[in-house]
């Protein structure tokens, strides 16, 4: 994404909001909006970061739409996924 919108990463997207999608992964926009420190000045970005996070938890069968720790639930995939560390 650096290269395709000519910015730098933490222009792209803050540690904190990257975060923040890998554990709430959203799949719409609207739940994109809820992330905390997300940068919402650019629906191409938005819409980029929706198509990764959507392939990716399909791929590996991951729930999406997780605000249950951010006092919200949304849930728009019943998958499950044991992890063994």
């Amino acid at each position: 994404m650096v290269e395709e919108f000519g910015l730098s990463a933490h222009k792209i997207c803050t540690n904190k909001a990257l975060s923040s999608l890998a554990y709430t992964r959203p799949s719409i926009a609207e739940n994109l909006a809820r992330v905390d420190d997300f940068p919402l000045n650019s629906q191409k970005i938005g819409t980029k970061f929706i198509e990764a996070i959507v392939e990716f938890c399909t791929k590996f069968k991951l729930d999406m739409d997780v605000f249950s720790g951010l006092n919200h639930s949304v849930s728009s995939n019943k998958s499950s996924v044991s992890i063994v560390r």
